[in-house]
């Protein structure tokens, strides 16, 4: 008898043990489905309320500092190694084909950059296109019919449609162009500019497709964006070339004295978009168009498909330790978000075979 006791006492113990823990997972996955919920409702907050926390959010996440500036004096082939993607030949080529053939401003390019430098190369490209553009950014239209209303009436587009259009035209045209950055307060207010790689001076040179605008130094040799930076920062003079039409605003103005341009600050943060692959991203946007704009980027982002971010520091730029801090946040969000997730299923199973063991009716 006393044996039947002891086994049932064991018995009664064990399974208040596993109510036990049963009861803990229980509120474990209460607490963190409250968590997810909150945290859900407050991403849905910022989308509504704020959209631009959600492109903080993004460089947050997908931007990565480094305080070797010579990356940023990489050639392609060199950039290569640090993940810079590239468009294949085969996308360009079919994309040369789909651009010539609809816009007669991309096909008359071609008889004015015959036999000359890439200097004027690029200069034909940007004023094939660009007239100072107009109010707003074009937001999530397709490439092609950016390209078809960027050069119409008086000028469109932001400058991130403009530093688009110049890489996919400079693609047709064999010229590897890459997109930079002077970053600003949470990144937004920022300008959104272009550099090419010259073949005969063998660096990058500095271009703004949307104010048509090229830099030198005192010598005359045209900077890359950190080139003007360090110019700046070192109280050399940095002189705006202005090669627009009479659409554009430096046309009877100084660059010296527009926000963007107006002293060193300006320059303090600098980055570049680790790829240049423009018909790719195009491709990846149109086969995914039903996801919100937001939400296909995270996704081309994640599975490296577009291209992420490469941030400068040193001693004069503030960006960098405010993007890390930043992104220790996000991903803390995140894990919150996993973890909830994760948490539910396991709860679930557990219950199930629980109840499953006593007999009980589902």
């Amino acid at each position: 008898m006393e044996k039947k006791v002891t086994e049932s006492g064991k018995d009664k113990n064990g399974s208040l043990q596993y109510d036990g823990i049963r009861r803990t997972l229980k509120k474990t996955f209460i607490f963190f489905l409250i968590l997810d919920l909150l945290v859900t409702l407050f991403i849905f907050y910022l989308i509504i309320s704020n959209p631009q926390k959600l492109v903080y959010a993004k460089y947050a996440l997908f931007t990565h500092i480094t305080r070797n500036k010579s990356i940023f004096y990489e050639s392609p082939e060199e950039l290569v190694n640090n993940g810079f993607k590239f468009d294949t030949q085969k996308e360009i080529v079919n994309w040369s084909i789909k651009l010539k053939r609809k816009f007669q401003y991309i096909r008359e390019i071609k008889r004015s950059i015959i036999s000359v430098s890439d200097i004027e190369k690029i200069k034909a490209i940007v004023l094939s296109f660009s007239k100072n553009g107009g109010r707003g950014c074009f937001g999530d239209l397709k490439l092609m019919d950016k390209l078809e209303k960027i050069n119409t009436n008086s000028g469109k587009g932001c400058c991130t449609d403009h530093t688009q259009t110049f890489i996919a035209i400079s693609s047709v045209y064999g010229i590897v162009a890459r997109e930079v950055h002077t970053v600003a307060k949470k990144f937004i207010n920022g300008h959104v500019m272009n550099e090419y790689f010259d073949k005969r001076l063998k660096k990058w040179i500095w271009v703004d497709p949307l104010f048509a605008l090229l830099a030198k130094n005192s010598d005359g040799e045209y900077l890359s964006l950190l080139d003007i930076r360090q110019n700046l920062y070192q109280g050399n003079p940095v002189i705006f070339e202005f090669f627009g039409n009479q659409y554009h605003y430096f046309k009877n103005k100084d660059p010296h004295k527009f926000t963007y341009f107006e002293n060193k600050y300006r320059f303090s943060d600098i980055m570049m978009t680790l790829g240049d692959n423009v018909f790719e991203a195009e491709n990846f946007n149109y086969k995914y168009k039903f996801l919100p704009k937001p939400i296909r980027q995270f996704v081309g982002l994640m599975t490296g498909v577009l291209p992420t971010y490469l941030i400068y520091v040193d001693k004069n730029s503030c960006k960098g330790i405010a993007l890390r801090s930043a992104k220790y946040i996000y991903v803390s969000i995140f894990l919150i978000l996993a973890i909830g997730t994760i948490c539910y299923p396991f709860f679930s199973i557990v219950s199930f075979w629980n109840r499953r063991t006593k007999g009980e009716k589902f």
